[in-house]
């Protein structure tokens, strides 16, 4: 099994398009050690987590009790098995290695525009073309003074967000910052986004992809903020078409168990 030394390798760990087993485990833990060869015979791309070196991304995951083994497929958290039960982790993988996969672009992620306030903000935004337009069907968001946006949205209800989607032609964003759960400025984009992100003007068409992002560091999201630094033609305006937000209701979040 391949060992987790970072948010990052976790993120990319889980977001293939196959069935992706987590192994949360410790040096310590005796149960853990009789799991081993059950897990390393399993048919099933294989990860482990020490809890203890990766305690983050345990905390994230709500690891309570050891061994504990998750199900992911496209980053989305399928399954949880919890304790040296052989049985049980055969039939879960069993259960949802027979499920078809979501071809959704959003890895089956809902929109999470029914859970956005009305309270939007945005940072040197032209006021004819004002942030709540990129969640409407028509109309842009255009920066003002130069080519600089920060938008700010809050949500009715906490939330984890897993993707994004920009929709912008030539003028859209290229470098984008995210910062969670506090309120930003612009003297504080260069203080420790969540996320640096490099956009291609491929990846603002309609018909591309979702950005993921570090779904470990979204778990618990009342307010996301998004810096846009530059844009793709180097112009003074930033235009911006569309903006969706991908994820899930926590009080929706279940399990196959």
């Amino acid at each position: 099994m391949l060992e987790i030394n970072s948010v990052q390798e976790f993120t990319n760990a889980i977001n293939q398009d196959k069935l992706v087993l987590i192994d949360f485990s410790a040096d310590w833990c005796g149960p853990c050690k009789v799991m081993k060869p059950v897990v390393e015979s399993l048919d099933v791309e294989k990860f482990i987590v020490d809890v203890d070196k990766q305690k983050e991304i345990a905390q994230s995951c709500r690891i309570t009790a050891l061994p504990t083994f998750h199900f992911y497929r496209n980053g989305k958290k399928l399954g949880e098995v919890v304790g040296a039960d052989k049985n049980q982790l055969l039939s879960t993988l069993t259960k949802l290695a027979s499920q078809p996969v979501a071809s959704s672009s959003a890895n089956g992620y809902a929109d999470l525009q029914p859970f956005i306030s009305r309270q939007l903000e945005c940072l040197n935004s032209d006021d004819k073309h004002p942030v709540s337009n990129i969640f409407q069907k028509e109309g842009v968001l255009k920066s003002d003074a130069d080519e600089q946006l920060l938008i700010t949205v809050y949500f009715n209800q906490p939330v984890k967000v897993f993707s994004l989607k920009l929709t912008a032609g030539k003028d859209g964003p290229k470098t984008i910052k995210t910062f969670i759960n506090r309120t930003v400025s612009f003297d504080d984009v260069d203080d420790n986004p969540i996320d640096t992100i490099t956009l291609k003007e491929s990846d603002l068409q309609p018909e591309a992809n979702p950005v993921n992002l570090k779904f470990v560091k979204y778990q618990n999201v009342f307010q996301i903020s998004i810096f846009v630094q530059d844009n793709q033609s180097g112009e003074d305006v930033t235009v911006l078409d569309r903006l969706v937000l991908y994820g899930t209701p926590i009080e929706a979040t279940k399990d196959v168990k």
